[in-house]
């Protein structure tokens, strides 16, 4: 260990340096991978949380820092000129606040945002959050419940793609 308790090195799976890694004492408590790009060249490295080691990596390159972008965009909230007006006054400004409202929705208020003929929360992902697949998803779905699960995997999932 270094100095700060919250420092340690690691050598990087690449090019085999070391590496000065911040401990995430959350995500090491809850048993959770910690990621560290390596000082030297770049690349994104994986410690498993359960043994401690370094057992995989991700290769930086264009598509990987691509998706990250993605899901720091698809995360964040949306200029005040896009949010969300759900019929009952509440404002929506990102998909954690959308699943959210989703799972506590009342079945009228659901109804007006999704129907036959509309589904407000698709055009709002797709067009504004700009989540094609998440929109694609949630569109196959007339449920308050199975759209809010949708949602709230989707966050999960990008939530970990963000380092």
């Amino acid at each position: 260990m270094l100095g700060n308790s919250n420092k340690k090195e690691n050598e990087c799976f690449f090019c085999n340096k070391k590496s000065v890694v911040n401990e995430n004492r959350d995500a090491l408590n809850k048993r959770e991978n910690i990621y560290f790009q390596c000082e030297s060249c770049g690349n994104i490295n994986r410690i498993n949380a359960d043994t401690d080691s370094l057992n995989s990596c991700v290769k930086f390159n264009k598509l990987t820092h691509s998706k990250i972008n993605n899901a720091k965009s698809f995360l964040s909230d949306v200029p005040e000129d896009k949010v969300f007006y759900a019929i009952n006054g509440k404002i929506l400004k990102n998909l954690e606040q959308a699943a959210e409202y989703i799972k506590r929705i009342d079945e009228n208020v659901f109804r007006h945002h999704v129907n036959e003929n509309k589904n407000d929360f698709h055009n709002w992902i797709s067009h504004v959050i700009g989540d094609d697949d998440l929109a694609k998803k949630i569109n196959k779905h007339k449920r308050s419940k199975a759209i809010y699960k949708t949602i709230k995997n989707r966050v999960d999932q990008l939530k970990k793609r963000v380092i």
